[in-house]
């Protein structure tokens, strides 16, 4: 197992729990800010702030989402012939595209407010907010660039501390802004509230300059843990070669960016169709507007959100699986990437199968009190499954961008929005949201059986069916059984809190021995664990006989 997965196979593990880490962090302050924020400004102001970010989504998509992804690849690709200078060169024109593209996104963010804000969010008010946004695109391009470069090298630490520093002083500004300006309006109180996007972007962006001051001169010198060389040390940000050097990288970059920054707004858009079709959809059905309004909050704003906690840590797989396929595969060693696949689509179905059972069966508990709203388990439990198939699409996705295939993806999920859009329109009114669930399900169904497929066929690497399907669904049936038997006595016994905490625990714990027992997971599998791997590993033979 150690052979084909390589020696980088730490540091990718590594960097995804490192990533990993970072986004739990980040989504917990992201939702704990709103309670706060709610009392601030009341609904008509947190309106006003909410207003200004679809479209400021849109624009960064567009501006930046794929950068990251392309320059990893570019700088992995350098990394693994052994061309140091040549990978710091990417990252110098990436630099400057990165620096030509926000500029000119936040200067016609600038000059259009006003026209957006009244013709297109149909409220004057918004101007202030997306004024005060607008900075935040450049500041989020230059750390693209950054976060891109660090990737490359499979260095995850920058990028994870990075968006915590960035959220923390983000939460902190909106909070405190919003407060301080409410007596100004609350229209000025919101374009407080989304100043916090750029006091966030300067906080990550020094964060990651500390780093790469580090990283050019003692921090990653001679003995240190990475391995590289220094001879980045004598080079200086921005130095790209001649500009014809410097014109191919950017054709490069943006060849590989732009279907990326398409996808990223892939994802806005499924959201937009639930936004625009399901209210209607339930109205036709029979219910009231506001009963409308209701249900969808349930089905997207509480049920929806929690299927999507659990992407957070397949997506930090997906984030260091493309650097580390890009640098297998330019170095001409198919086998090692297809090793890398292979386990990174082992370890997200591990993880994906118990987080789609544990939501499912405890979607009352769960419902009840986080939200008060026990209505939203019914589309928690139908939502589910998506948790996994997600986690098969991200995987397959990163996986394609890590061997420059970064259009089809795209259109994978482009495919499962049209599914999508179609089961809101002819099934949500006779099924209700059980129609809007299974759209949800068949397009990221959809998604990922196209994504695998393509990648197998392009790799031609097979899918260990036993592995990411057969032993994990024994795994979780027996953990599912568990928890429908014990987990009502544990509520009763306990108390709500400590009872479900003590019923996620002990759930999890059944699903590790029970994979354990049936032989879905492998000595290699663990021996690649940050640190303690290899302790594991032997464990593992001694205790099951491997």
């Amino acid at each position: 197992m150690r052979g084909w997965w390589g020696a980088g196979g730490q540091r990718f593990l590594t960097g995804a729990l490192w990533l990993t880490g970072a986004g739990i962090v980040s989504k917990f302050l992201g939702a704990f800010y709103r309670i706060p924020l709610a009392r601030i400004l009341g609904p008509e102001g947190v309106g006003l702030y909410q207003m200004a970010y679809p479209l400021y989504t849109v624009i960064l998509s567009l501006a930046t989402a794929g950068l990251p992804v392309a320059i990893s690849v570019l700088v992995a690709r350098k990394v693994a012939l052994g061309d140091h200078n040549g990978a710091h060169r990417v990252f110098g024109a990436a630099f400057g595209l990165t620096l030509v593209l926000g500029s000119g996104a936040t200067c016609l963010l600038l000059v259009f407010a006003g026209d957006l804000a009244t013709n297109l969010l149909k409220d004057p008010r918004v101007v202030y907010s997306l004024w005060a946004i607008a900075p935040a695109i450049l500041l989020a391009s230059l750390m693209a660039a950054w976060r891109g470069y660090f990737q490359g090298y499979r260095q995850m630490v920058p990028t994870a501390l990075s968006q915590v520093v960035e959220q923390m002083v983000r939460v902190v500004t909106i909070l405190v802004l919003s407060l301080v300006l409410l007596g100004y309006g609350l229209e000025m109180a919101a374009a407080g509230a989304a100043f916090g996007a750029v006091t966030g972007g300067l906080a990550g962006l020094a964060v990651l300059g500390g780093f790469y001051r580090h990283w050019r001169g003692h921090f990653f010198g001679p003995g240190a843990a990475s391995g590289y060389p220094v001879e980045l040390a004598a080079t200086t940000v921005g130095r790209a070669g001649s500009w014809a050097d410097r014109v191919g990288l950017w054709k490069a970059l943006l060849a590989l960016s732009l279907p990326i920054s398409l996808g990223g707004i892939v994802m806005p858009l499924l959201q937009t169709v639930d936004a625009l079709l399901i209210p209607r959809g339930l109205q036709l059905a029979g219910y009231t507007a506001s009963q409308a309004a209701a249900l969808f909050g349930e089905f997207s704003g509480m049920a929806a959100t929690l299927v999507y906690l659990p992407t957070v840590v397949t997506a930090a797989v997906g984030a260091s699986l493309v650097p580390a396929i890009s640098g297998a595969w330019s170095a001409g060693n198919a086998p090692l990437a297809r090793g890398r696949y292979l386990i990174a689509l082992r370890l997200v179905a591990l993880l994906a199968w118990p987080a789609a059972a544990g939501l499912a069966v405890l979607a009352v508990p769960i419902c009840e009190l986080l939200f008060k709203a026990p209505g939203a388990a019914l589309p928690l439990i139908w939502l589910a499954p998506a948790v996994v198939l997600t986690g098969f699409y991200q995987v397959a996705t990163a996986s394609l961008q890590g061997t420059g295939r970064t259009a089809f993806p795209v259109v994978a999920l482009g495919v499962g929005v049209v599914i999508k859009a179609g089961c809101n329109v002819f099934l949500l009114p006779g099924l209700g949201l059980f129609g809007a669930a299974l759209g949800t399900n068949l397009a990221f169904l959809v998604a990922a059986c196209l994504t695998v497929s393509y990648f197998t066929r392009h790799s031609r690497v097979g899918v260990p069916w036993q592995a990411v399907l057969l032993k994990p669904l024994i795994a979780v049936t027996i953990m599912a059984g568990y928890l429908v038997q014990t987990t009502p006595f544990l509520l009763g016994w306990l108390g709500p809190w400590p009872g479900l905490g003590v019923a996620i625990l002990s759930g999890g714990m059944v699903y590790g021995l029970s994979i354990l027992a049936i032989g879905g997971v492998k000595a290699g599998d663990v021996a690649v664990v940050p640190r303690i791997g290899p302790t594991l590993a032997r464990w593992y033979r001694q205790v099951w006989g491997e």
